[in-house]
């Protein structure tokens, strides 16, 4: 207390600025040198200080720091106005290396948002969640794979729209994978670029002009684990109208849709060909 008072001494005070001291008084018994920064941002770095009065004197110690993730980037300012539910923030003791994704935007985002349902519900970005296997991300990517084996290889798996259609992670781009046919559609480079595509298309890449059409118990269950499927399967001329879809159980509609994709997935382009389709409602 003695030596900090000795370094603020002489030191004229500022609206909404405290004096920081560098060296920190409590690193060194040396006189600090001193300017003014906001006080948000020293009693911030005091917290951290404070946390080390337990230490015995003259113990070594190590601080290591993390830059807080920016996501107030006006390209995500757009999807969080229109963001339906919001999911609790990630433990302190996340790991999300662990999920082997490499895009740095998307690592960023998840750990500020942990994802969450945009646009009428129809948009669904996943995140990590021990309770609920329709949001948590591992969980999600792995059914897909346990569901479409080799044909989605080397493919993560981050969101869906209102039809479950999911966008994967793939050799660093972003893909949209149609769980019908398994046909694969590169959309941008990165996640902040698919965001910024995700605005030119909205009603194409979410559903969400269909999801508007719902009634709100119906689209609430799109929160909870449902998403639309078609009666009639759109490869064979099932039309994107609600007449034609009903709410369905994500893991029976991506299992439904898969024993579909597997029958064409195969088989060359002209080929004629006769779908099994076998409703597990």
């Amino acid at each position: 207390m003695e030596r900090r008072l000795e370094n603020l001494k002489g030191v004229v005070t500022k609206k909404g600025k405290d004096g920081d001291e560098a060296p920190p008084v409590i690193n060194t018994e040396e006189k600090a040198s001193v300017k003014h920064v906001t006080s948000s941002d020293h009693r911030g770095a005091a917290s951290v200080m404070h946390s080390l009065r337990k230490v015995l004197d003259r113990t070594e110690v190590r601080i290591a720091t993390k830059n807080k993730p920016e996501i107030n980037n006006m390209v995500y300012d757009q999807l969080l106005k229109n963001r339906n539910l919001e999911f609790n923030a990630l433990e302190k003791s996340t790991d999300l290396h662990k999920l082997d994704i490499q895009d740095k935007y998307f690592l960023d985002f998840l750990e500020i948002v942990n994802g969450g349902y945009f646009y009428n519900n129809s948009f669904h970005i996943y995140g990590i969640s021990e309770k609920l296997d329709f949001h948590d991300l591992r969980f999600m990517d792995n059914f897909f794979h346990e569901s479409y084996q080799e044909i989605v290889k080397g493919m993560k798996f981050f969101a869906e729209d209102v039809f479950g259609n999911p966008f994967a992670f793939l050799n660093n781009k972003v893909y949209l994978f149609t769980i019908e046919t398994a046909e694969i559609e590169c959309l941008a480079e990165n996640f902040k670029d698919f965001i910024k595509l995700l605005y030119e298309d909205l009603d194409y890449l979410t559903g969400m002009k269909l999801a508007a059409e719902l009634s709100q118990n119906d689209n609430k269950s799109l929160t909870e684990g449902k998403r639309l499927s078609a009666k009639q399967p759109f490869i064979i001329g099932g039309e994107y109208e609600l007449s034609n879809l009903y709410l369905k159980d994500f893991k029976k509609n991506i299992t439904y849709n898969s024993s579909i994709a597997k029958q064409v997935y195969y088989v060359p382009d002209g080929t004629k060909i006769k779908i099994v389709t076998k409703d597990n409602d």
